[in-house]
Parts: C-alpha cells; sequence; structure tokens
C-alpha cells in the first residue's frame, strides 16, 4: 500500500512479471500504477471451509461469570503496533476504535461487554498493554481480553457480533467469523467489501470512526433477525468465495493463461 514500497517492487518487474491480488482493492491499485490489466488477476486465499465448525463450544459467559443477556461485541485479531515512521498513532487493527466506539453505547445498554480474542503479535508486548490499560480506563470491567486462544473456534458462537475496524486490511477476520455465522461489522477499508457487502451480508463503517461504527453495533443490537439474516448471506458468500476447492482451480487457470500471454510475447 505504501507508495515508497509499491514504486520499488514495480520498479524491479519485469515484463515476465504478473500479480494475482487477493481482493479487489489490490488489483485496482496496480491497475492505477500503471499495470496493464492483462497482466492483473483476482483470487481469494483458499480455506478449509469445512474446517469451520466449532467441535467442543466453550460457554463462555458461565465460564467467566456473566450473566446470560450479556451481549459480547467481540473482536478476534492479534494487535499490531502502531508503525510511528508511516505515521501510525493507533494499531493497525483498530482495537481503540472499538473500545471508543463501546465506550459511547455503555450507559444505553448496560449489558455490553467488549471481548478481545488475540495476544501481542512478536514483540508487541508494550502495545498490548497499552491496549489493556486503555480498556480498563474507558471500559472497566466491561472490557475482557483473552490473549491469545487456541480455541478460537469454539468461542465464535458467544458473540452477539464480530467487529473487525482495521485501518488496513485484506479481508481478514471477517471470512472466519462469517463461516463460523456470526454476524459480522467491518471497516470499509481493502478487500473487506468483497466479503462484507452493507447491508446484506454485514455492515461497514468509515475506518477510524469509532461514531459511526457505534451507530453500525447499535443497529444489530436492536435488529436481531436482520444482523442474523445477514450473517447467512455472508456465510454462503464466503463459502463460496474462499474455497479452496475452487480457489485452487481458479489459481491452475490463471497459471495458464499467464503461460499463454507469455508464449505469445
Amino acid at each position: 500500500e505504501h507508495v515508497f514500497y509499491r514504486t520499488i517492487e514495480i520498479f524491479l518487474a519485469n515484463k515476465h512479471d504478473y500479480w494475482i491480488g487477493s481482493c479487489e482493492w489490490t488489483v485496482e491499485r496496480y491497475a492505477k500504477s500503471g499495470i496493464d490489466r492483462n497482466r492483473l488477476f483476482l483470487s481469494y486465499y483458499g480455506t478449509d471451509v469445512d474446517n469451520f465448525v466449532a467441535n467442543n463450544p466453550i460457554d463462555l459467559k458461565a465460564q467467566l461469570s456473566l450473566p446470560q443477556e450479556t451481549q459480547l461485541i467481540g473482536m478476534v485479531a492479534y494487535m499490531y503496533a502502531p508503525k510511528k515512521y508511516l505515521g501510525q498513532s493507533r494499531g493497525l487493527k483498530g482495537h481503540e476504535d472499538l473500545v471508543d466506539a463501546v465506550a459511547i453505547l455503555k450507559e444505553k445498554y448496560p449489558c455490553l461487554k467488549l471481548l478481545f480474542i488475540g495476544g501481542q503479535w512478536g514483540e508487541a508486548t508494550d502495545y498490548f498493554e497499552q491496549v489493556s490499560q486503555y480498556s480498563k480506563e474507558k471500559l472497566g470491567d466491561d472490557a475482557i481480553l483473552l490473549g491469545s486462544r487456541s480455541d478460537v473456534l469454539d468461542l465464535y458462537h458467544n458473540l452477539t457480533m464480530a467487529v473487525f475496524p482495521s485501518h488496513s486490511e485484506n479481508v481478514g477476520g471477517a471470512v472466519e467469523s462469517l463461516l463460523m455465522n456470526v454476524p459480522t461489522i467491518t471497516s470499509n477499508v481493502g478487500g473487506f467489501p468483497d466479503l462484507v457487502k452493507e447491508n446484506q451480508t454485514g455492515l461497514l463503517v468509515p475506518a477510524k470512526s469509532p461514531f459511526l461504527l457505534a451507530k453500525a453495533i447499535e443497529k444489530y443490537l436492536n435488529e436481531e433477525q436482520i444482523r442474523l439474516k445477514h450473517a447467512e448471506a455472508g456465510h454462503k458468500l464466503a463459502s463460496k468465495l474462499f474455497d479452496v476447492k475452487y480457489t485452487a482451480r481458479e489459481i491452475i487457470q490463471i497459471y495458464i493463461k499467464i503461460l499463454e500471454i507469455d508464449t505469445i510475447k
């Protein structure tokens, strides 16, 4: 995405180089940078969609001694520290934005709790502690940080909705949440719109906009039938776009096409 790295990549490419973007945003970004569309292809990353089941569902509300009426707003993502040399002041995944959004809603919805699943990425221990402290300051005990887990698929059914307010992303965790039939809200960046179709398979909000994110969360809180309908439609779309049996065949066809083009050259 960054102009410096993009310029170097394109400068080092030659006539035998082709690109397979894993979302429409990536393909369009290369096209805008002057890459001929005959050298650009689209294929989503393959996933064994049959594996997305909860084998041993965990009752988090019971485990955490929460009332059954608790509404859990969940985010499943590693915590990436801001890259200050790129001008970032908040983490790439938008954890702080979600904290701010839930804080806006807390007074009106006292049964609301924020659940972060995922620890720090790499050496970002200080940033993990920073997010933890910020969450506690804004939400107190209504912020729950589970850290890294190996049983994520067994936790999804506890969520009223999954939220991914990333500042930059491909399709990210939205694939996983929708394959698990969980209503999903994302920022309107990168590849998210390929899967999260506004008011069809989920809700989209501008990145770095806690107030608008709060409004989207509130919409889902108040309209259970709509959020479940979106989740069902999102599950169908994710199962189609990301099925590795389909994407593998797609990649083969792309390779064949590239060989044909390169042979003609």
